[in-house]
């Protein structure tokens, strides 16, 4: 349908919904009402070419990428008028903030974190959500944005936290214009941000500075709406995306798109968080350059995950019977073909050969939970679906070991709740969490695909005396390496670079603390960690 019929057409639904009427004549001005009337007639346009969309391709995900580019490029089209009158009141925004550090006025900094993912149980949102007691705690101004369709909203907004953050301002909840799901890639949901309504609270709300927590639709809204309002910006790496890509998709040049894309978006930020040493010498071999980057200072709650949680046959509710005889290893986390489960899957199908005493755990769901049942059919295996809160603590230190043989994760919440829970880890040598912990003393590190060496270290620590001096060791670690202020990075970068900066002189500390908070901006010191 022509352009202009789709138009005709959007302004009729338009002028005859009660809601809407309604909502303009609440409007005071006349400039807020024909704002309304244009952001909203966009959105609906916009809504409309993307359910077309949905018809005739049948979310092809290549198809759709390039659709996409079309129909934001079209939006951002109609969109100029307002998105060139934001980016002159930002001029003259500079020109205030050029006057008031003349006069050496200070202007308070406001953060906003813009993410795709909030609700979802991952370790994004867990840490997101930690930033938030955080900020709190220590009277930051932070405000998390992310973007839900109505059904969503009406789910999630219930909840008492979710409540109290939405009227206390440190959460802000778009609604989305539209939502574009992926059957074929299970979780995959695309949501799609009111970008001029983004611009217009950004700009109201006078926020000082943009962190961009996921490089998804609503990380890219809030780039374009950072660089239009000309503020200063900054994201995280947490998630290896093209890595995810080509697990899911099996199409390398589908993950050289991913990677083009993910290196685009990272170049254009003016600070790059990164969760671990070998996600930054990933993004400087592509070419981001070393003093964009900075390693976010994070640790887990040592108090929430503690060897006190271990209950005495915790595990008889899951139908595991004399679990006192037996060594249970577990897992925690999504069940996703990226986390490398197979191998966990192979390795203990090994090892019950010999070790019958030896059980296995799955804390977690996810679309591989199907394809795990099947391959470990016929062994004693339990799977106890999602935990969460007190009980995942508990379910965690009644466990004996933990297997973490992940190669795509950038950090490692689980295997740092396990040994600050007092349970030896075993880990893949690739990614973020063989950095989290110390190979021989608080676990062992194996091949990330090498089922041999998996099984040869779950048999080691079969051993009841080598397990409980790691589990020791492991908690001792977990304690030693407590982040008193954790997240400075991302809550005030500058403050972060000046402890660092005081660290390097400081004393020789505990020989068992990491140097977590480093800042790899520094040529001395970064050359030390990724070679030039």
């Amino acid at each position: 349908m022509p352009f202009e019929k789709v138009l005709a057409s959007e302004v009729r639904h338009l002028l005859a919904s009660q809601e809407f009427r309604a909502a303009l004549a609440n409007r005071q001005t006349t400039d807020d009402r024909i704002f309304l009337v244009i952001s909203t007639l966009i959105n609906r346009i916009f809504a409309r070419y993307l359910s077309n969309l949905k018809k005739e391709r049948g979310l092809n995900l290549v198809a759709a990428i390039k659709e996409m580019v079309a129909l934001v490029s079209s939006n951002l089209f109609v969109s100029m008028p307002y998105m060139i009158a934001f980016l002159q009141q930002a001029s003259d925004c500079l020109v205030a903030r050029d006057v008031r550090e003349s006069f050496q006025f200070t202007q308070p900094r406001k953060l906003a974190l813009l993410t795709d993912t909030f609700f979802e149980i991952n370790g994004v949102s867990v840490s997101i959500k930690r930033m938030i007691a955080e900020a709190e705690r220590r009277g930051i101004e932070f405000t998390v944005i992310t973007c839900l369709s109505s059904e969503e909203q009406r789910k999630y907004s219930a909840a008492r936290d979710v409540r109290r953050w939405i009227e206390s301002g440190r959460l802000k909840i778009f609604t989305s214009v539209a939502n574009l799901d992926f059957p074929e890639y299970d979780g995959l949901q695309i949501r799609f941000p009111p970008l001029l309504e983004l611009l217009k609270y950004l700009q109201e709300e006078g926020f000082t500075k943009m962190q961009i927590s996921t490089p998804g639709t609503i990380g890219l809204a809030g780039l374009l709406a950072a660089k239009t309002l000309q503020i200063e910006t900054a994201a995280t790496y947490h998630t290896n995306i093209p890595e995810y890509v080509e697990n899911y998709t099996r199409d390398v040049s589908l993950e050289a798109l991913a990677w083009k894309y993910m290196m685009a978006f990272y170049h254009a930020v003016d600070e790059v968080i990164v969760p671990s040493r070998s996600t930054a010498k990933l993004l400087h071999k592509r070419g981001l350059r070393k003093r964009k980057i900075l390693l976010l200072d994070r640790w887990v709650d040592v108090e929430r995950f503690h060897p006190r949680n271990r209950i005495a046959r915790y595990w008889t509710k899951y139908e595991i019977k004399n679990e006192e005889d037996l060594v249970k290893f577990i897992y925690v986390g999504r069940l996703g073909v990226e986390k490398n489960l197979q191998l966990i899957s192979s390795a203990y199908r090994q090892l019950r050969e010999t070790r019958p005493d030896a059980h296995l755990i799955f804390v977690g769901d996810g679309p591989y939970r199907h394809d795990l049942e099947k391959q470990l059919s016929g062994l004693p295996v339990t799977f106890t679906g999602v935990l969460e809160g007190a009980e995942l603590s508990r379910a965690i230190a009644s466990a004996d070991v933990k297997l973490f043989p992940s190669t795509t994760d950038t950090w490692g919440n689980a295997p740092l709740e396990a040994q600050a829970s007092g349970l030896p880890v075993i880990v893949s040598n690739v990614g973020g969490p063989t950095e989290l912990m110390l190979d021989g003393l608080t676990g062992l590190t194996v091949k990330g695909r090498n089922v041999q060496e998996l099984c040869e270290a779950m048999l080691v620590l079969m051993d009841e005396p080598a397990r409980r001096k790691m589990g020791q060791m492991a908690r001792t670690f977990a304690e030693a390496n407590r982040v008193d202020e954790p997240f400075t990075a991302i809550l005030d970068s500058d403050e972060h670079r000046r402890r660092v900066h005081e660290r390097e002189n400081a004393a020789p500390h505990n020989p068992l603390q990491l140097s977590l908070l480093d800042v790899i901006f520094d040529d001395a010191l970064y050359d030390g960690v990724i070679p030039a």
